[in-house]
């Protein structure tokens, strides 16, 4: 069982390929001039790929797999480390959604503003961020989300230009109702 199961930590080892979880340089011992931070870059991200195959591959093992499952545990593999790389990603530099509060607040202060209809659909059904996303909109409106995508390019436009102060329009950016093209 042991075999088979460092078989199976291989095939997703070698799927992870190149990808490596997120690395910081060692901290500089007291005294010590380090002149290659970077030395153990390439060792360090064989060790992590390592470890984070044999922590998937346990997981799905206790887990339990169907036949479908367990042909494609190398793609699962790295689709999963794809994931935990961009959350830690997000989590580091904080890019990311915004809280409940913050876009309650952002839309408190531009809600009274007239719009076209994605913005009256976002002012009146949208309460949390998770709602106004372009998939959640497109999913009550039974369209594409590339419809509502340019939907929103154009509500932005015309809601920019009718935002009277720079606090509206703060708020503007954290509802996602940016122009890209500066607007005069």
């Amino acid at each position: 069982m042991k075999s088979a199961q460092w078989g199976i930590i291989c095939i997703c080892k070698h799927a992870c390929g190149s990808l490596r979880p997120l690395w910081s340089p060692p901290p500089q011992p007291e005294g010590f001039i380090v002149k290659h931070r970077y030395a153990t870059f390439f060792f360090d991200a064989r060790r992590d790929r390592l470890e984070f195959a044999e922590r998937f591959v346990r997981g799905e093992l206790k887990r339990g797999m169907t036949e479908t499952e367990a042909r494609y545990i190398g793609r699962r593999c790295r689709l999963r480390l794809i994931d935990e790389i961009r959350l830690d990603t997000r989590r580091e530099t904080g890019f990311g959604r915004k809280s409940n509060h913050e876009y309650e607040a952002a839309l408190q202060k531009v809600k009274h503003l007239p719009g076209d209809e994605l913005w009256r659909h976002i002012r009146m059904y949208c309460p949390t961020w998770r709602d106004a996303t372009n998939a959640a909109i497109a999913r009550d409106w039974y369209c594409s989300e590339g419809w509502i995508r340019k939907l929103r390019i154009k509500s932005a436009a015309s809601l920019w230009s009718l935002a009277e102060n720079d606090a509206q329009r703060k708020a503007f950016e954290v509802l996602r109702l940016k122009p890209k093209k500066p607007v005069a």
